[in-house]
């Protein structure tokens, strides 16, 4: 082909192996920050922007010249190189973009506007993280058909892979080193070609880029916080007893003048209040809608099966 010459007896399965883990890491990750920062219902905008940042990348590929005169190794490089380096800056833009999403309704209006145009910039950083993942795998696979088997069942396995590892890793790390992991990922296979070629240019490049991945991933922190939704508890800056990121949304906890509050993905989840033990204290459930129920049964079942018992008031209640 045309601009390829690097060995056609080559193997290049750990490369699409480490893009296609990288992804969708990247990906899934992506859709537990849009959860917390927005609504859980905006991270199927994140599936779509992933698959669009792909798609854009092959035809990328299809009409660019310069990159059908270009080397696959000086491909692969630059595009790893400059994926790890998308992924950093699309999320710090992801995280310290504000926005009003319920603004958006309001049709006509200069808040309807601007906050359209501020989902369009966050839309846009995610979209642009898939960019260089899409012009990879479609320069792999027009290049290398002839070893289309071994390269489809390594994009598969890395994809696959992922899939496995990402619930702990959001369990563990979080969703914001976990973004940052798979650009280190992209930025540490990019270093194996710069090194296999000894690029000048862009070992030192290489070599910055994966040192500030590995401090962001182990110190979060050093990322910029994720600004929530404006309708939503900015739980960063509530002094929060607790914080932890799960693979289902960020639990916090906040202490109130008679209890404790959960918030889940920057919403009121539930209440927890404390109790003595002493019947005669839960007075106040007398008026609360979970004792009807018991009101509408008139004597005291001997026995009550709570399905949710959130903080426990349901318990309370039944007490």
């Amino acid at each position: 082909m045309p601009g390829d010459d690097d060995s056609s007896a080559r193997s290049y399965n750990l490369e699409i192996f480490l893009i296609s883990f990288a992804a969708l890491l990247l990906e899934i990750s992506y859709t537990r920050i849009v959860s917390f920062k927005l609504f859980y219902y905006y991270t199927y905008l994140v599936i779509g922007l992933a698959l669009l940042g792909i798609g854009s990348g092959g035809v990328i590929v299809s009409i660019s010249g310069r990159l059908r005169k270009a080397s696959l190794d000086t491909i692969l490089l630059w595009g790893l190189l400059l994926g790890g380096a998308s992924v950093l800056v699309g999320h710090a833009i992801v995280a310290a973009t504000t926005i009003d999403t319920l603004a958006i309704w309001e049709y006509g209006s200069f808040a309807s506007f601007e906050n359209v145009g501020r989902l369009l910039f966050i839309c846009l950083a995610l979209f642009s993280s898939f960019i260089a993942v899409g012009v990879m795998i479609a320069t792999l696979f027009a290049r290398r058909s002839h070893q289309i088997g071994r390269l489809y069942f390594a994009d598969l396995l890395g994809a696959g892979l992922a899939c496995g590892v990402v619930v702990f890793l959001l369990g563990s790390i979080g969703p914001p080193s976990t973004i940052v992991l798979a650009g280190l990922i992209l930025v540490l296979a990019g270093l194996r070609i710069a090194w296999r070629l000894r690029a000048q240019r862009a070992l030192p490049i290489g070599a910055v880029l994966a040192v500030v991945l590995v401090i962001t991933a182990i110190w979060p922190t050093l990322l910029p916080r994720q600004r929530v939704e404006a309708t939503k508890v900015d739980v960063d800056r509530q002094g929060t007893l607790f914080s932890a990121w799960s693979p289902i949304f960020r639990v916090d906890v906040a202490e109130v003048p008679d209890g404790r509050l959960l918030y889940h993905d920057g919403l009121v989840g539930s209440a927890i209040y404390p109790w003595d033990g002493d019947v005669a204290d839960l007075a106040r459930f007398e008026t609360d809608p979970r004792v009807f129920p018991f009101a509408a049964v008139g004597e005291p079942p001997e026995n009550v099966m709570i399905i949710g018992a959130a903080g426990g008031n349901e318990v309370l209640t039944s007490l």
